[in-house]
C-alpha cells in the first residue's frame, strides 16, 4: 500500500480507538452510578446494553481499584 493509504488508515483506527474508548468510559461510569444506586445488576446490564459479564466485571475492577489504591 502506499504511504498516504496507510496514513489513512492509521488516521482511522486512532479515530474510532479512541472514539470507543470514551463510550466505554461513559458506560463505566453509568454502570457504577446505577451500582452506587443498589440497582440489580441484570437491570444495569439491561438498560446499559452491556452484557451480565461486563456490568460484572465493571464492578469487580472498581472494587479493585479502591482496595488497592
Amino acid at each position: 500500500m502506499n504511504e498516504r493509504i496507510m496514513r489513512n488508515l492509521n488516521i482511522q483506527y486512532e479515530f474510532s480507538s479512541g472514539y470507543s474508548m470514551g463510550a466505554d468510559d461513559k458506560a463505566r461510569e453509568m454502570v457504577l452510578k446505577m451500582n452506587n444506586k443498589h440497582i440489580d445488576v441484570k437491570d444495569i446490564a439491561d438498560i446499559s446494553k452491556l452484557t451480565l459479564e461486563e456490568v460484572q466485571d465493571i464492578i469487580k475492577d472498581s472494587q479493585n481499584e479502591k482496595e488497592n489504591g
